[in-house]
């Protein structure tokens, strides 16, 4: 007897719980509805900026016709303050590329060898002790399908890649620096091997110098030629040393003065929003 009434009592508190998850559902749901679009959009823009994976935010949401329009700041950012877009510059850097080839300037199958003394690009890609840098293509770096190693974020001889020793000191690092240290990493495969792929800064930091020594202007100058100038993205710019944009954070560090991209060519891009348009501005390859 005292079973069963156990187990009613039970499926009673079951029940009543249900019935108030629904309720509550339902409560929540007519609350969400009788909300407006701009108050419905600051609860997730207020719940997306956590301060623990994201930490700064600007957003600009405008309908096509111009009706409807929503902007919103926090963190370090303000409604129009510029930030870098990282690595969204390669598609920068690709598009310039792909202009040249259209010009006759490049090809797919142009081997990086053409471009570079070999002495700067000597044992650049090494794979199991033989040297394959010669044959790697400009089609391979921008598929990621050259096998280069990733100076950027694997760890060289003294056990710490340059990500980390960014984050413990803002530091610049040149075009020829850059080439010394992927030299001390191993190649992942042999460039063009059917179904591997590998992530690599340093596919397009060569990239970003061929294009220069093709045309023979600076990589800020192509971007200008070929994207900025002809989309009117009038806040988007290469940056420069002397750039100023939102901070940026490795993990949970901020790093202000990311130099890593502010030397390099190619390197990293600004995005800028505008209160009528999003204004795309990239300072990576």
């Amino acid at each position: 007897m005292v079973k069963r009434k156990t187990k009613k009592t039970i499926y009673f508190i079951l029940i009543l719980c249900v019935f108030a998850i629904a309720v509550g559902t339902v409560i929540t749901q007519s609350i969400w509805r009788g909300k407006s679009t701009n108050e419905k959009l600051d609860i997730i823009f207020n719940r997306t900026v956590n301060n623990k994976q994201v930490f700064d935010m600007a957003i600009n949401i405008e309908s096509a016709d111009g009706k409807f329009s929503y902007k919103n700041s926090a963190g370090n950012m303000k409604e129009n303050s510029p930030f870098a877009i990282a690595s969204i510059t390669k598609m920068f850097t690709a598009a310039v590329v792909f202009n040249l080839m259209d010009s006759g300037q490049l090809s797919l199958d142009d081997t990086i060898e053409q471009f570079f003394d070999k002495s700067d690009i000597d044992q650049l890609h090494m794979y199991k002790g033989i040297d394959y840098t010669g044959t790697i293509t400009v089609g391979q770096l921008l598929s990621q399908t050259s096998g280069l190693p990733d100076y950027y974020t694997e760890k060289t001889g003294d056990g710490t890649s340059f990500e980390e020793e960014l984050v413990k000191k803002d530091t610049a690092i040149t075009f020829e620096e850059i080439l010394e240290r992927s030299k001390k990493l191993e190649a992942h495969f042999v460039n063009g091997t059917e179904g591997e792929a590998y992530y690599s800064d340093l596919n397009f930091d060569l990239l970003g110098k061929i294009a220069e020594k093709v045309s023979g202007e600076k990589l800020e100058i192509l971007y200008d030629k070929y994207i900025i100038k002809p989309l009117t993205l009038e806040s988007t710019y290469l940056s420069q040393t002397d750039s100023s944009f939102a901070p940026i954070y490795m993990g949970k560090e901020k790093v202000s003065r990311h130099q890593k991209y502010l030397v390099i060519p190619g390197l990293q891009a600004v995005l800028h929003f505008t209160v009528r348009q999003s204004r795309f501005s990239s300072s990576e390859p």
